[in-house]
């Protein structure tokens, strides 16, 4: 498992962000572990909704692979194992927990 947020300073993208913007975002990435079932983890969440962003301020998970051909899959990098995910203005306590539930749900 990986998180990719360049509010991390472990992230390749921190020193960027730092000098680009004055703060992180709520938007992050996720590669999950193997034995996650990616399709499993976005529908067994309860607080966030599974969609594009519509310019919500709901929290959302998305597999952003989902559309892309095979090809592009490749070439961007991306695997079934990625979900990018958007805070909204929910409770942090909540979303935390839905994350956590999601992910034992989506156990191989």
């Amino acid at each position: 498992a990986h998180v990719y947020y360049p509010g991390l300073k472990s992230d390749p993208g921190y020193a960027l962000a730092q000098q680009e913007t004055t703060g992180a975002s709520g938007l992050l990435s996720i590669k999950l572990a193997d034995n996650i079932d990616p399709i499993k983890f976005v529908n067994s969440t309860k607080v966030f909704d599974f969609a594009d962003s519509l310019g919500t301020v709901s929290s959302l998970v998305k597999l952003p692979w989902f559309k892309l051909p095979e090809e592009k899959r490749s070439t961007s990098g991306l695997t079934p194992q990625h979900v990018r995910i958007a805070i909204g203005l929910e409770d942090q306590q909540d979303l935390i927990d839905d994350l956590a539930q999601a992910l034992t749900a989506a156990e191989k």
